[in-house]
């Protein structure tokens, strides 16, 4: 059993309308501001997601700033939503730090943060989540999931799909089994077209798979876990959790793939030491599903990838 006395920094948030402090319109556009937000530690990664409604032609555009000391960053750009596309930006690189996609960055680390919602049209914000880590604090994991619980889920095998790009498609191969788990009854075709990011080119970002989710009726956001113990509140029969692992070979025993540096897979459930997966790295549906070693596990996403992960629930 690996044990701890304390655990990795992360912190999450689900934030609510009542945090905006300043709201003006201008031009037809909405701008939302959320009031200061202070960490409970110094932090240098920054994820935020959205879920969203909109019937006709809304927009959406997602902005972050930190703060480190007295001094304020500018607004980072890490989405712009419609009911159509989506889209991340160019490179944003400062002072204080950068945008990885959909991730803030920041070198050294901020002590608070706050978010800008930019609407426009008939664009609604359904829930909006922050996730912090400090990456450079490398402490020791700690728990294990306690009970058992293991979700049957449709297999589908990343490696099955006829398209071109189906080595880079974990996300959209994992979301669609979640998806379906909850009755959506999509495919991964369709979920790639949806969670495409023509800016940088991937079907990973994290942010626009989360935004996708919610378009089928789901709750989802980015959560970043420190420990397996938490794992049931978020794997069970209305809840599944997306989870970003990396590794070097002979990392993970029964592996879908020898080694990799990133690759999703949706955590199904947990039992008696070990971690249910549907991996979708497998060479066929049949190999899909597949029991990973706890704590084994637990290295190859809560430390190598810092916990980061994405939620798929009922609302």
């Amino acid at each position: 059993m690996i044990t701890a006395k304390t655990l990795p920094p992360v912190f999450n948030l689900l934030h609510n309308a009542s945090e905006t402090k300043d709201v003006k319109w201008v031009d037809g556009v909405k701008t939302a501001l959320s009031n200061e937000i202070k960490t409970p530690f110094p932090f240098n990664t920054l994820v935020l997601s959205v879920n969203y409604h909109t019937r006709t032609d809304g927009l959406l555009l997602l902005e972050a700033q930190v703060r480190r000391g007295r001094k304020w960053s500018r607004f980072y750009k890490l989405g712009l939503f419609s009911r159509d596309f989506q889209s991340s930006f160019p490179a944003q690189q400062d002072a204080f730090g950068h945008v990885d996609t959909d991730c803030l960055v920041l070198e050294p680390e901020a002590e608070a943060f706050r978010y800008r919602l930019s609407l426009y049209g008939d664009m609604e914000v359904d829930l909006l989540a922050s996730s912090i880590t400090n990456s450079r604090l490398d402490e020791p994991l700690g728990g294990e999931a306690q009970g058992c619980f293991n979700a049957r889920v449709e297999p589908v095998s990343q490696l099955c799909v006829k398209h071109k790009d189906r080595r880079r498609i974990c996300s959209p191969a994992a979301l669609t089994m979640a998806l379906n788990y909850f009755g959506a009854k999509t495919d991964v075709l369709r979920v790639m077209k949806e969670v495409f990011d023509p800016a940088s080119g991937i079907y990973g970002n994290w942010i626009f798979n989360t935004a996708c989710a919610a378009r089928y009726g789901m709750e989802s956001f980015v959560r970043r876990f420190a420990s397996l113990r938490e794992l049931p509140e978020f794997v069970n029969q209305n809840s599944l959790v997306l989870a970003s692992v990396g590794y070097k070979k002979g990392e993970l025993s029964n592996a879908a793939i020898a080694a990799t540096p990133g690759h999703l897979v949706l955590i199904t459930g947990y039992e008696d030491g070990k971690i249910w997966t549907a991996d979708p790295a497998a060479a066929t549906d049949g190999k899909v599903i597949r029991p990973y070693d706890a704590r084994e596990f637990s290295r190859v996403w809560l430390k190598n990838k810092r916990g980061v992960s994405y939620i798929v629930r009922k609302k």
